[in-house]
This record gives C-alpha cells, structure tokens and sequence, in this order.
C-alpha cells in the first residue's frame, strides 16, 4: 500500500514526520491542552485537529470530517516525560 496522497489520522507523533516522508496527507490530533513543541517544525505540512480522544463524539465528528484513508492510533497518555 503507498501512502502517497492517502489521507493518514494520526494520535501520537512519533510517526508524522515518516508518513510525510512517504507523501500522506498528516492529520494529526492534538490533545486541547496538548503541547506542540515535537510538531512545530513541521506544523505547516500538516492539519491539526485538537480533540480528546476520549470523547467519541468529537472524534467521530473528525473522522467523518477528514474521512482517512487510514487511522494510525499510537497517543498514550503521558507518552512522553516533558509532558507530565
């Protein structure tokens, strides 16, 4: 499967810049509080979607919004040690 121009939603940002690298459209979803400093150099190659992934209707709202081709679900709570 090539990702090239392939809507890709993605929580968590360990993966943005490697499906960019492959051509995919990034969606990525931010946490309403969530900071952005692992994506602020590559903010403008991306859409930013802030939402809570625990609120299903919010993130129905945005699947149906972006409709992807591909949802990669990778967020953690805590995911990273700057975060706490």
């Amino acid at each position: 499967m090539t990702l090239s121009n392939q809507r890709v939603l993605v929580t968590g940002a360990g993966v943005v810049r490697a499906l960019l690298d492959t051509g995919a459209a990034v969606h990525a979803t931010v946490r309403p509080e969530g900071k952005l400093w692992r994506l602020h150099d590559i903010e403008p190659q991306i859409a930013l979607h802030r939402l809570d992934i625990d609120d299903e209707v919010a993130v129905g709202r945005t699947i149906r919004h972006i409709r992807p081709d591909l949802c990669i679900h990778l967020a953690v709570p805590g995911g990273h040690p700057s975060d706490s």
